[in-house]
């Protein structure tokens, strides 16, 4: 290969890299927040989200600056959910409570 296929080569790499995070993070989106923007699984780990966002925000800023509210509401729906759980281990009633009773998840 040339000099310049091989630049070819490696910037097609590097957008299929991208797109393949783009897609990721979306379908995150779709699967993880319901249509009121409430965390759907409370076991979610989102460490693989944050790292796909954190690629993004490096590779495609612009398009990472377009998503990242959501980006932040659910790392905040996910923290949220894991100090339900953290306060309220053992018990049920309490964790329901406390669920139901954070602002912005009513």
């Amino acid at each position: 290969m040339s000099k310049a296929q091989q630049k070819t080569f490696k910037v097609d790499q590097q957008q299929l890299q991208a797109a393949k995070k783009i897609f990721s993070v979306q379908d995150t989106f779709n699967v993880e927040l319901d249509k009121d923007q409430v965390l759907k699984d409370e076991d979610f780990k989102i460490q693989a989200f944050n790292n796909d966002f954190t690629y993004l925000q490096a590779h495609k800023a612009k398009f990472a600056a377009t998503i990242k509210d959501k980006a932040t509401l659910l790392d905040r729906e996910v923290k949220a959910v894991a100090l339900v759980k953290a306060a309220t281990t053992g018990d049920p009633d309490l964790k329901a409570y406390c669920i139901r009773a954070i602002p912005h998840r009513t």
